[in-house]
């Protein structure tokens, strides 16, 4: 009889660190905003993620890497998202300007929560 208890843990504990979770909608829509620009969407990975609710809007906070039109990945860069805009990190910006998207990226994050159980992808 002790058997199918050891076996129903074993089973939640493969399923629970399979890597497969459901991604909740909200950090979907979130990724679908940040990458719709991108050369190669697909390629994008996602870590540090975190969702800061407002009175009726959800925005997603993290950071982002993918491939340029080159095929090489850019780099971690953090982003924002604001309904269907995203706001990203982006160096090559005058360093006024690059400090002004941090700001306003730390501003609507700040009060954001961790995203758990999101694998980076």
């Amino acid at each position: 009889m002790n058997r199918i208890p050891v076996f129903i843990v074993i089973a939640l504990l493969s399923v629970s660190t399979s890597g497969i979770a459901a991604e909740q909608p909200e950090v979907r829509a979130g990724k679908e905003v940040v990458t719709r620009n991108f050369s190669d969407p697909l390629s994008a990975q996602f870590r540090n993620l975190s969702i800061a609710r407002g009175k009726e809007k959800v925005r997603l906070c993290g950071e982002v890497n993918a491939k340029n039109a080159f095929g090489a990945y850019v780099g971690f860069r953090r982003f924002a998202t604001m309904e269907d805009t995203a706001l990203i990190e982006n160096p090559a910006d005058p360093p006024t300007l690059a400090q002004a998207t941090l700001n306003v990226i730390d501003s609507l994050c700040k009060d954001a929560t961790p995203v758990v159980g999101e694998a980076s992808t």
